[in-house]
């Protein structure tokens, strides 16, 4: 062995084998194809570490549930075709789920689940029920300008007008940018 190719031995670092590798097309374009798909792997890696996360749970759900189906079987009233129809029922759900991953994936970074989103929803879908039955048991309040006009003095009505015209201004701003 020459003295050149020894010095060139041990001047080789460890970035220099990396260089080779990339260097190679076939790794070259393996890499591209991974950057290029990154946001699923990342959706991907993100749902297989909640599925193992939560594997002992998953387990233990699915524990209970045959020992359920073994105490149904035993009982006499057990009906095996509503059963299978109920696993049908079951598969199909998950399927829907599963195919249904980048609809669940931007609804989870969409910040529609927050709990102060939820929370707000749900006083909202209380209010709307609230306001439809009063409306179905009572005439109606306004009936020209002037029931109008008496019906902005209320302060709950203010403050709900307000609330509906900051929602409008925040929806404005959102819309220009």
């Amino acid at each position: 062995m020459s003295v050149e190719s020894v010095d060139a031995l041990a001047t080789r670092q460890p970035i220099d084998d990396v260089q080779d590798r990339l260097n190679d097309p076939a790794v070259a374009n393996a890499l591209v194809l991974l950057l290029d798909n990154i946001e699923s792997l990342a959706v991907l890696a993100m749902g297989a570490d909640g599925l193992l996360r939560r594997g002992q749970t998953i387990t233990d759900t699915l524990a209970d549930g045959l020992a359920d189906l073994k105490t149904a079987a035993a009982n006499s009233d057990f009906d095996v075709e509503d059963a299978r129809d109920q696993a049908q029922d079951l598969l199909t759900l998950s399927r829907s789920v599963a195919s249904s991953s980048g609809d669940l994936a931007a609804l989870l970074q969409s910040g529609m689940l927050r709990p102060d989103v939820v929370a707000l929803l749900g006083q909202t879908a209380d209010a709307l029920v609230e306001a439809r039955a009063e409306a179905a048991t009572s005439k109606p309040e306004i009936t020209g300008p002037v029931s109008a006009v008496k019906v902005l003095r209320d302060p709950e009505v203010q403050k709900g007008l307000s609330f509906l015209v900051g929602v409008a201004r925040s929806l404005g701003r959102r819309m220009d940018g």
